[in-house]
């Protein structure tokens, strides 16, 4: 007869997730989440599989509950631009508000793997292209609105923002200020969709 669990499965990796988040792979120790959630490590290892499989299913549960909300937000908006700002006032409130001093959980991960292609790290930058795929589209549907220059090489375009998203978010963690953030993402959206940069901050 199956034992029947004494823990929230869910509970218990949405504790992992965060400390993940907050420590990084390789500096959390299976005893580190054990006592994070509260389950013992038999339990962890019959319910996940280990710290590998748990830490791919805590990205998953971030991606659930942070990025993929995000991007969703991004086709919805037939606006481009109003797509771009929206997204731009999230991450940042997020990331100077309940996020703070965190960054974010796929930026932090692909920092901490490097340049690594296997196993965890090939998982990891085939969600950034899934990011970047999602840019490109937004580009060309501005494109297609006139909202953006025809000319616009849209994945070199969609590659500036995402270096732009995941540099505010590696920054933000030590200098969480949002009015300074919100002022570069104008900046950027700008550029982006008029070829050039504010007159205040033309060089």
């Amino acid at each position: 007869m199956a034992r029947h669990k004494t823990f929230d499965p869910e509970a218990a990796l949405d504790k992992a997730m965060r400390l993940f988040w907050k420590r990084g792979y390789h500096a959390t120790s299976i005893q580190d989440l054990v006592e994070a959630t509260g389950v013992n490590r038999a339990s962890l290892y019959d319910t996940f599989g280990g710290k590998e499989p748990l830490f791919l299913a805590a990205v998953e549960r971030y991606l659930a509950e942070v990025n993929r909300v995000r991007l969703a937000k991004l086709r919805a908006n037939p606006s481009p631009k109003e797509a771009l700002t929206g997204y731009f006032e999230d991450l940042i409130a997020f990331a100077t508000g309940e996020g703070r001093s965190l960054g974010c959980l796929l930026t932090n991960s692909a920092i901490e793997f490097g340049e690594q292609r296997e196993g965890l790290g090939r998982r990891l930058y085939g969600l950034f292209d899934e990011a970047e795929e999602t840019l490109v589209e937004l580009i060309e549907r501005g494109q297609a609105r006139g909202e953006i220059p025809k000319e616009r090489d849209a994945r070199a375009a969609a590659r500036f923002l995402l270096t732009m998203i995941n540099g505010m978010r590696v920054m933000s963690r030590v200098k969480p200020d949002d009015t300074l953030w919100m002022r570069d993402a104008a900046s950027g959206i700008q550029l982006l969709f008029d070829g050039r940069p504010p007159a205040s901050q033309a060089v």
